[in-house]
């Protein structure tokens, strides 16, 4: 078997059906202002490689989602309320993408936003 085809097993072996959202994560280095939200990208803590951080938060796996339903959260996730599918940033290179955010930080239902639409 080629080192490639071996490498690609692993990684898929990995992703499963298995939660992938909720397990803390660590934002390392100064990632700017810790009373904003950020995306990180690659985190190895994450095997989504995202991590999310949302001001006043513990940091922690995200994943893209298109639902709810994508936002299955791992056991002993520190997040409360369970997650939804919601848009956490309009800057940068994950502006106006769908991740999984803890319903703890939001202040109400997510909504699209203005900018996104």
């Amino acid at each position: 078997m080629t080192r490639a085809l071996a490498l690609a097993l692993l990684l898929a072996g990995g992703c499963g059906d298995d939660p992938i959202v909720g397990q803390r994560c660590r934002i390392a280095g100064d990632a700017g202002n810790p009373a904003e939200v950020i995306v990180a990208s690659p985190s190895l803590d994450c095997v989504s490689r995202t991590c999310l951080h949302m001001p006043g938060s513990d940091d922690l796996c995200t994943a893209a989602c298109s639902s709810d339903a994508d936002c299955e959260e791992v056991a002993g996730s520190p997040c409360r309320s369970g997650f939804t599918c919601a848009v956490p940033v309009v800057v940068g290179p994950f502006a106006c993408q769908t991740m999984c955010v803890c319903r703890d930080d939001l202040d109400g239902p997510p909504a699209l936003p203005e900018v996104c639409r």
